[in-house]
């Protein structure tokens, strides 16, 4: 059990070092296209990714936060 309960809060990821917006197009009021660059870094090494994704906003009745959809990632030299 202490196995799974590590692999599911482990930063398998890295740790976030810069999260930068680069683009954003609203597409409608409740939809918008964003592009992010984003430092990561694992131990010693950093690798870099550029995010594309859709923001979708919820309605208010079901919490009125943005869902992201739609996500594409690229490795950054």
């Amino acid at each position: 059990m202490e196995n799974f309960k590590r692999y599911l809060t482990e930063s398998r990821a890295g740790i976030l070092n810069s999260y930068r917006i680069l683009n954003t197009e609203s597409v409608s009021p409740g939809l918008a296209k964003v592009t992010v660059f984003v430092e990561r870094r694992l131990n010693r090494l950093r690798a870099k990714y550029e995010y594309t994704y859709t923001l979708r906003k919820v309605p208010d009745e079901q919490g009125g936060f943005w869902k992201v959809s739609n996500l594409v990632a690229k490795v950054k030299k």
